[in-house]
């Protein structure tokens, strides 16, 4: 059984399609079949080709002119995809669709997002939700709405992380298309980390401050400054934030504008392992964006303890249950979120605990990776 898979995103990348791969990709259930893995990547050269184990990573460089960076993409996908059984899309759909055309050979697809209005959003070009942006009549969005049509038509099935999703999807009217819901899970098995000493000192981490933590791509929807605004800081509180993106930079302007240096630390992108050392000494996880289709980084709060808050929105609800195993609010409720992280007891903070050990125990890595497999037919 051969097995080849596209994706814009992998290991060492951070975000949900890089460690979803990584957590099924090397698990026993996987190991006897070869894998080809195709992928864009942030390297100085065009092509990197490695092996690990039973898989080939193709790495495409990101930062190329697109018509030369599809063309790169299509001609691996001929060269390695043509002798495969199973072609698995997480990403690059247009160029696996186009491909497929050609070659006759359909695909099946995981969509953990809307690329396209994430885009928009990005760009200014539309601001209001991804709901509205799918009813919207507007001539250029019905043009790009044609055009993601037009990029699954070859494809069998969709998986999706959450029924948040399943019905995003459905709104796309991509035709008579099995969506199958497989939730996303973490590894708890690669939770190795240090108490990262060297971070504790530079934010000047006192025993009785309060440490917030917010892992998120530093995008529009992520609301990352108007979590700034919303928080009320006082010296006890310190709040990391992990991650990289477009609003780097407006970000930082608005912790210099608010005069929170000695309370906000902009750490960057981190590996899994200080990521993981950072949520160990955290308090509280803080998740603030408009849209999340299903967010690992909320289960990854949670195996560490943290108290979760995160905004009424998507896929979050289907993880978080108000006042049980963390906290859901609604966007810019300012007396709420500070309500939280100033009054809640200990004896609360236990109850939480507790409740988050069953919530991990419901998205387990085995039954991800068993009911993959079943779905992909690669038994």
């Amino acid at each position: 059984m051969k097995l080849f898979i596209t994706t814009g995103i992998y290991h060492p990348d951070i975000g949900g399609p890089a460690t979803y791969l990584k957590n099924i990709l090397f698990k026993k259930k996987f190991s006897k079949i070869q894998k080809y893995l195709l992928t864009l990547s942030d390297q100085k050269k065009f092509i990197m080709i490695e092996n690990k184990r039973n898989l080939k990573i193709i790495r495409i460089k990101r930062k190329l002119n697109i018509f030369i960076r599809g063309l790169l993409i299509i001609i691996y996908l001929i060269k390695y995809a043509r002798n495969c059984d199973k072609l698995y899309s997480n990403g690059l759909y247009f160029e696996t669709n186009l491909y497929s055309i050609i070659f006759k050979k359909k695909y099946i697809a995981k969509i953990v997002g809307d690329y396209h209005w994430e885009r928009f959003k990005r760009k200014n070009y539309f601001t209001k939700s991804i709901e509205d942006f799918n009813n919207s009549k507007n001539i250029f969005i019905l043009f790009v709405k044609i055009i993601r049509k037009l990029t699954f038509t070859n494809c069998t099935k969709i998986i999706v992380p959450s029924n948040y999703l399943k019905k995003v999807v459905n709104s796309w009217n991509l035709g008579n298309k099995k969506i199958e819901i497989i939730y996303n899970s973490i590894d708890v098995k690669d939770f190795n980390f240090n108490e990262p000493k060297s971070l504790l000192k530079k934010i000047n981490f006192q025993k009785d401050d309060k440490l917030i933590c917010t892992i998120s791509r530093l995008a529009k929807h992520k609301n990352i400054t108007d979590l700034l605004e919303t928080i009320n800081y006082s010296n006890n509180i310190k709040h990391i934030i992990i991650g990289d993106g477009p609003m780097r930079k407006e970000i930082e302007n608005k912790i210099l504008k608010l005069k929170l240096k000695k309370n906000v630390f902009l750490l960057g992108s981190l590996d899994k392992k200080r990521t993981y050392s950072c949520l160990k000494i955290s308090n509280f996880f803080i998740l603030y964006s408009s849209y999340e289709g299903f967010a690992h980084v909320i289960l990854e709060a949670m195996h560490f303890n943290n108290v979760v808050i995160a905004t009424n929105v998507g896929g979050n609800k289907e993880i978080v249950k108000n006042n049980k195993n963390g906290y859901l609010i609604n966007f810019n409720d300012k007396k709420k979120l500070n309500e939280i992280l100033n009054k809640i007891s200990k004896s609360k903070i236990l109850s939480i605990n507790k409740e988050q050990k069953k919530t991990i125990e419901t998205f387990s890595n085995n039954l991800l990776v068993k009911k993959t497999i079943n779905s992909l037919c690669i038994v």
